[in-house]
């Protein structure tokens, strides 16, 4: 049965619309546009010439990596306006490919904004490209803003949507966010098996295994890697060679030199014969630390040299410098190790390889060891490449900066040990059980609002790891404004401001603190899943500063009503709205801007009707740079 709306249905007096003819380019589009053109490949082949078939060329060149033929194709493709946009979009990933960034985004700029807003697909591609472009000068959140509108444009079943995900996992992964990270790779793994994607199912599980890797999960790491390499076997040379030589990092990481040695040779043989230099160089490159382990000085020097023929980029000179200064400290010229390692550091430094730059300053303080420094030049070495550890999260480093310090000072390492374990910015070293100091203080507490749901329903092992990511955001925060975080509570913590303005800072870091929050909801929004909310309780007053404990365990912390005020501020705090009491809101009342100027009362356990304020943020725009430097 005809509908009403059909053409044959309409009335007689109305003039039909002749049908318009498929234009010839239109099924080469639509194969792009689903990014599935394997089956019709061959067809396109056979009329190489036509500028629909060198478009589907063209990116067929440019998924097998051949960026120089891709452009042979595409350029001939723009001379067909209705393949136009999308050869452009091509184009500028073939720059992409071959690093010219700059010829990027003006080829992205010419594609008419009429063809993006009829064509979601090629919207979402010049999106990601241009995110992918960004993210190579380290444009983040503009890159961070592109993948986004990719994401946003993808149908959840598109290949590309898997593409973009992973493209925001090494975005977060850049920035030191482990859980983001994962979250946005293990998606993709997730979307590509739905749809059978074979050649995504092994890129994802390699995207996680060097997440994994880098972060020292190397059991997890293992397990990724030899899931991609059974995937790539037989089929991409260059893939299998990668997987390989990561194997062969992991074992010698490990120490299993025999099985390290293994897979880095393999790895450079199949890099060799795959034609692939860079994926050898750093095969040799690490075969040299093999050696180096061994104590084959001269094998590890030649493989450093093959390595460095191989390797003409400034990220592989990095890698092999620190290697070679490993070499040099064991050979006993110290100070050309030295220098290498700094030439090595500079490149790190420059790119923002926080955990590479922490490794060549722990290898530094070694040299320095192994030299014997005084141990003034020493001990600034080893707080340096500890503090630098300790700020790109990696465990492995931090125990390895700790070992280190162990060795040269212990002295050092039980200062810092008390320290790590009391608080970095309390100088109290009293032991007295039964002594405290009466101060006027402020006291925050923070909390995440349901996160019961999130720990139940998650590996405890990344529960750990989310909380402790967010912890760290966090702490940057507080030290701004010079807080004293004493407790950490599961899902919050307790700080307290002392001296100066201790009110004022308190609230400008708890507004600080909404906002990072919101930061880290940002990755959680885009996989949807549930937000963290947090909920922020203040109070001043006077306290007593001591310990509270046995002498076998205590914590230095402030005692006092000011204390519990706080903590049932916190829960009766609105979401991300720092809820203050009346004796900080008469010190801090002409800086800040409330939902209601008088305040409300609320019945507090413990302490009945209270008036409290809730702070919705600071008045005008300066942002008190003096404040969190005191």
């Amino acid at each position: 049965m005809s509908s009403p709306f059909d053409s044959a249905s309409a009335s007689s007096d109305t003039p039909s619309i002749p049908a318009q003819p498929p234009h010839p380019c239109d099924a080469a589009l639509d194969a792009l546009r689903s990014w599935q053109w394997s089956d019709r490949l061959p067809e396109f082949e056979t009329r190489s010439g036509d500028a629909d078939a060198e478009l589907l060329l063209g990116w067929e060149q440019l998924e097998r990596g051949d960026a120089f033929a891709a452009r042979a194709h595409l350029e001939r493709a723009t001379l067909e306006p209705r393949c136009l946009s999308w050869a452009r979009t091509g184009l500028a990933a073939a720059a992409l490919r071959v690093n010219e960034i700059e010829k990027t985004h003006p080829l992205l700029d010419a594609i008419p904004h009429a063809d993006f807003d009829c064509d979601p697909i090629l919207s979402a591609t010049a999106a990601y490209i241009r995110g992918c472009a960004l993210a190579r000068v380290r444009t983040d959140e503009r890159s961070l803003r592109e993948f986004e509108a990719a994401l946003d444009l993808c149908p959840s079943k598109h290949i590309l949507r898997g593409r973009v995900l992973d493209s925001l996992g090494q975005h977060f992964a850049s920035q030191g966010n482990f859980a983001a990270a994962r979250d946005f790779f293990a998606e993709s793994l997730k979307r590509r098996e739905r749809i059978k994607d074979t050649d995504g199912i092994a890129l994802a599980h390699g995207s996680l295994g060097r997440l994994m890797l880098d972060w020292g999960y190397h059991k997890d790491a293992r397990a990724h890697f030899l899931k991609d390499l059974e995937l790539v076997r037989g089929k991409d040379k260059i893939g299998e060679a990668q997987m390989y030589n990561y194997l062969g990092r992991i074992d010698l990481l490990e120490e299993r030199l025999d099985d390290a040695a293994g897979w880095l040779d393999e790895s450079a043989l199949r890099a060799a014969n795959a034609g692939a230099a860079c994926i050898e160089g750093f095969a040799r490159k690490d075969r040299a630390l093999v050696f180096l382990a061994r104590g084959d000085l001269t094998s590890a020097e030649e493989q450093l040299d093959l390595a460095a023929s191989l390797l003409n980029s400034t990220e592989g000179a990095a890698h092999i410098n620190r290697a070679r200064a490993l070499v040099r400290r064991a050979q006993g010229r110290y100070a050309e190790s030295e220098e290498l390692l700094r030439l090595a550091l500079s490149h790190f430094d420059t790119t923002g390889e926080h955990a590479e730059a922490a490794l060549t300053l722990i290898e530094e303080a070694r040299t320095l060891r192994a030299r014997k420094a005084p141990p003034t030049v020493l001990r600034h070495a080893l707080e340096r490449a500890l503090d630098r550890a300790e700020n790109c999260r990696r465990t492995r480093l931090v125990r390895e900066a700790e070992a280190e310090m162990r060795r040269a000072d212990m002295h050092q390492y039980t200062i810092h040990a008390y320290r790590r374990a009391t608080g970095k910015n309390i100088e109290e070293d009293d032991v007295s059980l039964f002594e405290g100091v009466p101060e006027t203080v402020t006291v925050l507490f923070m909390d995440l609002k349901n996160s019961t749901e999130f720990v139940v329903c998650h590996d405890p092992r990344w529960v750990l790891m989310t909380l402790n990511q967010i912890f760290a955001d966090l702490d940057r925060e507080t030290r701004k404004y010079n807080a004293s975080v004493n407790q950490y509570l599961g899902d919050g913590f307790m700080a307290y401001f002392r001296g100066e303005d201790h009110a004022r800072r308190a609230v400008s870091a708890a507004l600080d603190l909404s906002r990072v929050i919101e930061i880290v909801n940002r990755p959680r929004a885009l996989l949807n899943l549930p937000r963290f909310e947090a909920r922020l309780g203040i109070a001043s007053g006077e306290v007593v500063l001591g310990h509270v404990g046995t002498f076998r365990k205590f914590d230095f912390t402030a005692v006092g009503p000011a204390t519990h005020l706080a903590a049932r501020l916190q829960s009766d705090a609105e979401i991300s709205m720092p809820c203050i009491s009346r004796a900080t809101y008469e010190r801090v009342s002409r800086y800040f801007t409330f939902k209601n100027p008088t305040g409300r009362d609320s019945n507090l356990k413990g302490f009945g009707e209270q008036r409290v304020w809730d702070v919705v943020g600071m008045i005008g725009t300066q942002i008190l740079t003096n404040l969190r430097r005191r």
